[in-house]
C-alpha cells in the first residue's frame, strides 16, 4: 500500500518547564531523493500524548508552515514516502513507548490565489474535510489498527486522536485526552 519512507534523524529536544502544556518537543529531520528537506515536530503532552506536525524546512519561519503544500507535480518529492516517515517515526515512538497516544490536527491548506492577499483571513481555509485529515485517518488505521487503539475524530476541526487501548481505563483516558485539548485549543469542543 505504501512505499518505505525516507531515512530521518533526530535532530533534538527541547524540554520545557514541568507547568507547561507541552512536556517536550522532540523534532526529526529528513531528506528526500530531491534534496527537499522536512522537519518533524513531535509534541509530547501529558497522558502519554504525542502531537506530531511536519512541514519544509524551507517555510520553518513561516507562519503558515502547516498550511503549505508543496507542488508535487513540479518535483521529484513523492508524497506517500514522505507520509509514511512521520508514520515510521510514530511507530518509533510507540516501540519506545508501549503506552504512547497520539494525535494530529489535519490543518486547512491556504487557497493559493488568496495568499498574497491575506495571509490570516479565515476565507483563506477550506471549510470541508481535509485532504491530509482523510489521509491521517485512513493510514493511522492501517498502521494502528483499531484493536489497539481507540480513533476518535471530529470533521469540524479536522482533530484526529488516537487513544492508546493498554491504558487500564482507556475510555476515560480519551475522554481526559479530549478534554486537555479542547482546553488548549478552542477548535476541538466539538471533539467526540
Amino acid at each position: 500500500m505504501f512505499e518505505a519512507g525516507y531515512d530521518y534523524s533526530q535532530v533534538t529536544i527541547n524540554k520545557y518547564h514541568p507547568d507547561a502544556q507541552v512536556i517536550q518537543e522532540i523534532i526529526f529531520r529528513f531528506k528526500t531523493e530531491s534534496d527537499v528537506d522536512y522537519i518533524v515536530r513531535v509534541h509530547e503532552y501529558p497522558r502519554k500524548v504525542y502531537a506530531l506536525k511536519f512541514h519544509l524546512r524551507a517555510h520553518k519561519n513561516l507562519s503558515t508552515k502547516y498550511n503549505l503544500v508543496l507542488n508535487h507535480r513540479f518535483t521529484s518529492v513523492n508524497p506517500s514516502r514522505v507520509i509514511r516517515t512521520v508514520i515510521n517515526i510514530t511507530l518509533d515512538i510507540l516501540a519506545k513507548n508501549e503506552l504512547a497516544s497520539f494525535a494530529f490536527v489535519g490543518v486547512y491548506k491556504l487557497k493559493q490565489e488568496r495568499i498574497k492577499v491575506n495571509r490570516n483571513s479565515e476565507e483563506n481555509q477550506d471549510t470541508e474535510l481535509t485532504q491530509r485529515f482523510r489521509t491521517y485517518k485512513r493510514i493511522t488505521e492501517y498502521f494502528l489498527g483499531t484493536q489497539t487503539f481507540k480513533h476518535t475524530f471530529q470533521a469540524k476541526s479536522n482533530a484526529y486522536l488516537i487513544v492508546n487501548k493498554r491504558h487500564a481505563n482507556y475510555e476515560r483516558m480519551n475522554d481526559e485526552i479530549i478534554s486537555m485539548f479542547t482546553n488548549m485549543f478552542q477548535d476541538l469542543v466539538e471533539l467526540r
